[in-house]
């Protein structure tokens, strides 16, 4: 049954890319963005962090890493991927490489920000938000950041998440419930568009490969991830030669949260409070 589980959640946990529109560049001008995805330092701002959240999770569950970029002196601009707020028909009629286009936009969006205010640019992502942007920092030589933080990153998948492909002959606005907690769910389930965005972006990463987004990064997450390969990603590491990268192994056995799986490790109340206290003391030392 706990396998079953697993399966299923794949398919609730991130996503991206098939038919991909062309993007060349940012634009002069770039799109308006909601002012309820911005969360604003008190203090004199010494940076702005791009947070992206995981699939079909509930974007607000990313406001407690918000408040914390916040306190040590950072904006933050969380911007929403296509099927995530609003109506379930917003995810089952997701086309796609919707998300590409839709995260490339949030980056322009936060690099006009942060040149405009003279500010570095970091970026922090979760899961499927992770796995996008490090694909646009490889395919695009106009994405670039100062400093990363991943959590989960999807990078490189265990081969059972594979399975879910067989669910492609039901279409693309098939949708697969979650078995993610409830207050953490996005949607009640992520459609086969989403599953297929996913997997392509996963494929193109890894023929593309690992270069240009070897800069200083923190990747925080569980041995025991049901969903991304810890040691998958060590052998990345290798790889690509990612001199800059360090893994920071965490986990979330002292949660109080039922249901909870591994891979879930964004906030105090599903790491628990000990280990949220030790990985952000971990990113405050590290964008000092």
């Amino acid at each position: 049954m706990r396998f079953i589980i697993i399966i299923f959640l794949c398919c609730s946990c991130q996503s991206v890319l098939s038919t991909l529109p062309q993007i060349n560049s940012c634009p002069k001008k770039t799109l308006p963005s909601e002012k309820k995805d911005w969360f604003y330092t008190k203090n004199k701002s010494r940076g702005l962090v791009l947070l992206a959240h995981g699939l079909n999770l509930n974007p607000e569950k990313m406001n407690s890493l918000s408040l914390f970029y916040n306190s040590i002196g950072l904006d933050v601009y969380r911007p929403i991927l296509d099927g995530h707020q609003g109506s379930i028909e917003s995810m089952k009629k997701l086309e796609l490489g919707r998300w590409i286009v839709n995260s490339h936009q949030h980056y322009c969006q936060a690099k006009s920000y942060a040149q405009h205010h003279s500010l570095p640019l970091y970026f922090s992502g979760y899961s499927l938000g992770a796995l996008i942007h490090l694909y646009l920092q490889e395919e695009f030589d106009h994405v670039h950041y100062d400093k990363q933080i991943l959590l989960a990153p999807a990078i490189n998948l265990p081969w059972y998440a594979n399975l879910i492909k067989v669910l492609y002959l039901f279409g693309d606005q098939f949708l697969v419930p979650t078995l993610n907690i409830k207050d953490y769910q996005a949607q009640k389930g992520t459609s086969i568009a989403g599953y297929k965005m996913l997997f392509n972006t996963v494929k193109k990463l890894q023929h593309i490969g690992l270069k240009k987004s070897n800069i200083p990064s923190l990747i925080f997450m569980s041995k025991n991830d049901e969903l991304v390969s810890y040691h998958g990603i060590e052998r990345m590491i290798k790889k690509y030669h990612l001199g800059q990268w360090k893994m920071v192994p965490i986990n979330n056995r002292q949660s109080k949260l039922k249901g909870k799986f591994s891979h879930l490790v964004i906030d105090p109340l599903s790491l628990g409070e000990n280990q949220w206290s030790f990985m952000i003391e971990k990113i405050q030392r590290f964008l000092k």
